[in-house]
Formats: C-alpha cells, sequence, structure tokens
C-alpha cells in the first residue's frame, strides 16, 4: 500500500522538503500556462526529463532556447517508467491483418531508431536501445542523450502499477502543491492526501 511504503513516503518528504525550502517553481506542470512559459523565460533552473520531454521543451522553448538547455542524469543513476504508449486492433476491425502488419512495422527497430533520433521517443526494442546510444542532440548542447537514456533505462527499477495508481498519483500532486503554495506543512499534507484518497478508493 502507497501509505506504508517507505519509499513513497520518502519521496513525497523530500519533494515536500523542496516545496518547503522555496525551491521549486511552485508551477503544476502541463496544468498552469506559466509552466509552459517558464520554459522560454528560464523561470525555472532544472525539470525531470524523460525522453519524450525533450520534444515538449523544444517546442516550447522555441529556436531561442537551443543552447540554453542539457540533459543529465538523475542523482543516483536510477531513472523511472512513467507509463508508456500501446498500439492495439479493435475487435471489430475489418483490416485487422494489415492492422496488425502496420503495427509490426511501426514497432520495428528501424523505425524505432529513427522516431528517437527525429524527436526522442525512447525505443521499447532492446535492438533499437543499442542503435540509439551514440545519439546527440545538438539543441541541448550536444548531450550524449542516446547513452543517458539507456543507461537510465537499464536502471530504472521494476515498476508495478495498481488500478488506482492515476488517483493516487494525483493527490499527491495537489497535496505537494499544498506545501508550495499555502504553507500547508509536509505531515498535513500527507495526512489529508491519505484521507482524500481514502475518500476516493475506499
Amino acid at each position: 500500500m502507497y501509505d506504508t511504503n517507505p519509499v513513497i513516503r520518502s519521496a513525497f518528504d523530500t519533494a515536500a522538503a523542496a516545496g518547503q525550502s522555496g525551491l521549486t517553481a511552485r508551477l503544476e506542470q502541463f496544468l498552469d500556462p506559466a509552466w509552459d512559459q517558464g520554459f522560454a523565460s528560464g523561470s525555472f533552473a532544472t525539470i525531470a526529463c524523460p525522453s519524450w520531454m525533450i520534444g515538449y521543451i523544444k517546442g516550447k522553448a522555441g529556436d531561442a532556447g537551443s543552447g540554453q538547455w542539457n540533459v543529465t542524469t538523475l542523482p543516483g543513476g536510477e531513472g523511472g517508467n512513467w507509463g508508456g504508449s500501446y498500439l492495439g486492433i479493435p475487435a471489430v476491425s475489418e483490416h485487422k491483418e494489415e492492422a496488425g502488419r502496420l503495427i509490426a512495422w511501426l514497432t520495428a527497430p528501424e523505425q524505432q531508431e529513427r522516431v528517437f533520433r527525429q524527436v526522442a521517443n525512447f525505443p521499447s526494442r532492446t535492438e533499437a536501445v543499442q542503435a540509439v546510444s551514440d545519439a546527440t542532440d545538438p539543441y541541448f548542447n550536444d548531450a550524449p542523450i542516446g547513452q543517458i537514456f539507456s543507461a537510465s533505462a537499464e536502471a530504472a527499477p521494476i515498476q508495478t502499477m495498481g488500478p488506482n495508481d492515476g488517483t493516487i498519483e494525483e493527490v499527491l500532486v495537489q497535496a505537494l502543491l499544498s506545501v508550495e503554495t499555502t504553507g500547508a506543512t509536509p505531515q498535513a499534507a500527507w495526512d489529508s492526501a491519505v484521507s482524500e484518497i481514502d475518500n476516493q478508493i475506499g
């Protein structure tokens, strides 16, 4: 359970301490317009950057941001997994065979390598991971993104996500925002989050 898992509580307390100390931008990612504007204005210093975030940063920071950003490993070297994309064929499809061939082509190592080199979506195929290990990105000061994301993927722990993962995540995020924006103590924010999660999922 999330509320008795010491790893989750430690992560929450670490994030809350950063917010309490004024080390965060106090912006809600993706939902706060000022968060998007921050990429171009430089109003925050760092951001957790899964590989696909590279394309997002380029889109928000624009040409003027080229050379103003860099990519490096997380402290400790381990990464994580925030989910991914999946391809499926509806049972009612009139073109199942053709759809299957398209999926096989889209997920082939050659296409995954090409997509990573173009927009930095990290490959799921081992052969493609090996093929992109030498990739760099001039926008990010020629950061060795292939090496960085490959090493992160190898070091990432196995994660099991339950059916209530999204609900729990959203409530914990809002609790952390309350520390940043309303001055709630980390303990009060945690207790409030646990109560809200219990209300939502029982």
